[in-house]
């Protein structure tokens, strides 16, 4: 994850670029704007996937529920991130 974030910062920083050149102001640059939901992201994705595991609550497949969880949720941020990073 971390590297397709690098990327998707290189990615903001050109847009932060574009649009100085362009003239366009925004109350966040694309980079604080990007940081911000990444920074935003990890603690919902452990509280989501804490609260997906307690439906299993006192079943031996507690623990397997909540990493299968941060997996598919962390694979869906990568995919976000890539698109982000390649439009």
């Amino acid at each position: 994850m971390d590297e397709v974030f690098r990327l998707a910062l290189t990615r903001a920083r050109v847009m932060d670029g574009e649009n100085a050149r362009a003239g366009i102001e925004t109350p966040l640059t694309t980079v604080e704007a990007l940081q911000a939901a990444q920074d935003a992201w990890e603690p919902y994705r452990d509280a989501a996937c804490a609260a997906e595991a307690m439906l299993a609550a006192g079943d031996p497949a507690q623990r397997t529920v909540g990493a299968i969880c941060l997996l598919r949720l962390t694979q869906a941020r990568i995919a976000d991130l890539q698109r982000f990073g390649m439009e």
